[in-house]
């Protein structure tokens, strides 16, 4: 995934479960980048709730290996919390997206 320009939001759906308890995402290179064109989302506000998803074509791994990777570059301290990647199931309610949202597979730290 690129997030080098604004067309992320286009393809990215911020939940809005959380409300007023939600995050802001900021679209940064950060505070330590070798280019500042080489631009990521970051989480903007502390002690917040981002819930974040995009859809892609659905797809079949039979037989064949699957591989999702993340990165993430941490700016601050961290006192509680995580970041999580989720493979949703098909028919998700993105708007919804929430930690009780069906997921099929789910790893992070």
């Amino acid at each position: 995934e690129n997030f080098n320009d604004d067309a992320w939001r286009d393809r990215w759906v911020e939940s809005t479960f959380k409300g007023s308890e939600a995050g802001e995402w900021v679209h940064t290179a950060g505070k330590f980048y070798l280019d500042e064109n080489d631009k990521g989302i970051k989480t903007g506000n502390d002690a917040r709730f981002y819930q974040l998803s995009a859809a892609f074509d659905e797809f079949s791994n039979k037989d064949e290996d699957l591989v999702f990777q993340f990165s993430i570059k941490n700016e601050q301290r961290l006192d509680c919390g995580g970041g999580y990647i989720k493979l949703l199931p098909a028919g998700v309610d993105q708007q919804n997206f929430n930690g009780d949202s069906p997921y099929n597979i789910m790893f992070g730290p």
